[in-house]
């Protein structure tokens, strides 16, 4: 199909102060809240109801977690699947129940305030969706084990992205407000979703035209709202970050940036939801705690998901150092630790696979570890 789909555009905006008012002003032309096109949504609901165990194709159910404007849980709705639309942001919730009405969906597509942390959220849900807002589940790494644990088996679970197509300047992601955990290369996107528990099926990524499109339509957004409101209190805010984004974007991400939506299933044999960690707890330590032999097994669990971070981001410099092959390695290594190995025994592999790859990085031969768990190539 690839329509858009069309409702009276919103002008009512959050008051100056708001910590959602830029977004919400600049979000004002859509229903898409993201690079990605209607194309590109109705493909996600193609794949994701093909990919559907047979025992759950009767009468699917959707949770969208983080819904925006309810654009990809109205696509499910026409196509008769019954879902729950969350997203924190009530401005963009109402304009989700406009849309739906619109479409002749409503009493399909079920819209709420809220944020997804705070909600007790039902498991065994046919398909889950988190797209761009893997930070309602924990953040990137840790919300593929979270949506799993929301899916029964042969659920689907749809998590977007974004990513970096090449590395951005030095100083350009924290400018621009990326966290060094926050994005990866795209095989390391994709590596996070089967180190939750998912069995990536598909990968839609956003086109060039969908990011210009999306980025023009932001700034646009925003300088039109200021010609209709020229006494807004926060005219020189919004125009600032208007003008930060189309010049970042000219200078920068337009070369850098990439998003994707990883379409995956989880499987549909019992698997060991423990690997799941959906709490938002610190990790007791942070570095070379698996030396010291006081750590338990709890602890060592509680340490897996930020020393599997660290080989990932070690991973992904080493592959824009020029050696991925040796990247590659180290990543489907860290994943059947990952995978296997929530114990001190894993804990210590991990750190014998970060200390080969900043050992390459530093152009040194890695020296051989009694932590590093060797694994077939």
């Amino acid at each position: 199909m690839g329509d858009t789909l069309r409702t009276a555009p919103s002008h009512d905006v959050p008051p100056p102060g708001h910590p959602d008012r830029a977004t919400t002003i600049a979000h004002s032309g859509t229903t898409i809240l993201s690079p990605l096109v209607p194309a590109d949504q109705d493909g996600l609901v193609d794949i994701a109801l093909a990919a559907l165990a047979p025992a759950r194709k009767a009468a699917p159910t959707v949770l969208d977690i983080g819904c925006g404007k309810g654009d990809l849980l109205v696509r499910f709705a026409r196509r008769g699947v019954r879902g729950l639309g969350l997203d924190r942001n009530p401005w963009f919730i109402e304009d989700a129940k406009r849309l739906a009405a619109a479409a002749g969906v409503a009493d399909r597509a079920t819209l709420r305030t809220a944020e997804a942390a705070e909600e007790q959220l039902a498991t065994g849900m046919d398909i889950a969706v988190c797209i761009g807002a893997t930070g309602a589940l924990g953040g990137p790494v840790l919300a593929p084990a979270a949506l799993a644990k929301l899916l029964g088996p042969g659920g689907i679970g749809l998590i977007g992205e974004g990513f970096w197509r090449q590395p951005p300047p030095v100083d350009g992601a924290e400018t621009f407000g990326i966290g060094p955990d926050e994005m990866t290369g795209l095989d390391a996107t994709v590596e996070r979703v089967a180190a939750g528990g998912l069995e990536p099926i598909a990968v839609v990524q956003a086109s060039q035209a969908g990011w210009d499109a999306y980025e023009g339509g932001y700034a646009e957004a925003l300088d039109r709202w200021l010609d209709d409101h020229p006494n807004d209190p926060e005219r020189h805010r919004l125009r600032t970050r208007a003008l930060m984004m189309r010049t970042s974007w000219a200078d920068w991400r337009r070369e850098a940036m990439g998003f994707c939506v990883v379409v995956a299933r989880r499987p549909e044999a019992e698997w060991d939801l423990r690997r799941s960690v959906w709490d938002h707890r610190a990790p007791r330590c942070a570095a070379r705690c698996c030396e010291d032999r006081s750590v338990d097994e709890h602890s060592a669990a509680e340490l897996l998901p930020t020393l599997y971070r660290r080989v990932l981001d070690a991973a992904t410099r080493l592959e824009w150092a020029g050696d991925r092959p040796a990247a590659l390695r180290i990543r489907r290594h860290a994943i059947a630790v990952y995978s296997l190995g929530w114990d001190i025994k894993g804990a210590k592999a991990l750190e014998g696979l970060e200390v080969q790859a900043l050992a390459l990085l530093a152009g040194r031969p890695p020296a051989r570890s009694r932590m590093f768990l060797r694994l077939p190539n």
